[in-house]
């Protein structure tokens, strides 16, 4: 556990010099961007693009990624991978990245953890959906607003990383399943709007929910015949 540690802090150090001298040029990069729509706010925490940002979300997935990647090295068994609504090209929904790792067992070592929480990740445990999918929460700027990201972090065996996947290579190549997704969140943030204050981010979710089950059991046989 040790060398492990030591490996995985030696990487840190390097990303974080990589990063010191990145991350302005990440901010600049959005900054920059003066065409970026302005979202409706779900609640104070959850802004929702209707017009999904597309080049900004792109431009903090590649820059987590290679944090993530520099950082942990062989730590990492498949991945990183950009997942979730955001990787879905025009998909409206919230700015926040996801991304995907599979590790070696959960929960994570502490010298894992550790590395996680000098990149300013922290570490939440299980999904409350699912127990082969580990959250940290990482990124740069306010709670739930551009620039931050959640890590997914999955044990080897488990097919979380490839389902994330799956989801998102349908939705990106099937103008249906594209539509179904797109209109269900877009019907979601407008009943979450008119809901009673405390309960919009759950009546989101909820709205949504059989429509996404349905899409991955789509997504999963799609693949399948695929390959």
């Amino acid at each position: 556990a040790w060398g492990m540690f030591q490996t995985l802090l030696v990487s840190t150090l390097r990303v974080g010099c990589r990063s010191a001298l990145f991350l302005p040029y990440l901010h600049s990069s959005i900054a920059r961007m003066s065409s970026l729509p302005q979202p409706v706010y779900i609640d104070e925490t959850t802004p929702f693009y209707e017009q999904q940002p597309t080049e900004a979300i792109a431009t903090v997935a590649a820059y987590e990624m290679d944090k993530l990647q520099t950082a942990l090295g062989d730590a990492i068994l498949a991945g990183p991978i950009h997942v979730g609504s955001s990787a879905i090209k025009g998909m409206p929904g919230s700015p926040i990245v996801d991304l995907a790792i599979v590790v070696e067992s959960l929960p994570p070592p502490p010298p894992l953890l550790e590395v996680l929480a000098q990149m300013g990740y922290e570490y939440k445990g299980a999904a409350p959906h699912d127990p082969q999918d580990h959250w940290a929460m990482g990124g740069e700027g306010p709670k739930g607003h551009l620039g931050r990201t959640v890590l997914h972090l999955s044990p080897a065996g488990s097919s979380f990383v490839d389902d994330a996947r799956a989801f998102v290579d349908y939705c990106n190549s099937n103008p249906a399943a594209f539509e179904a997704y797109a209109n269900v969140k877009l019907e979601g943030m407008r009943l979450a709007t008119g809901a009673a204050e405390g309960s919009r981010h759950r009546t989101y979710k909820m709205h949504k929910h059989q429509v996404v089950a349905r899409l991955l059991g789509e997504a999963k046989e799609w693949c399948r015949v695929l390959h």
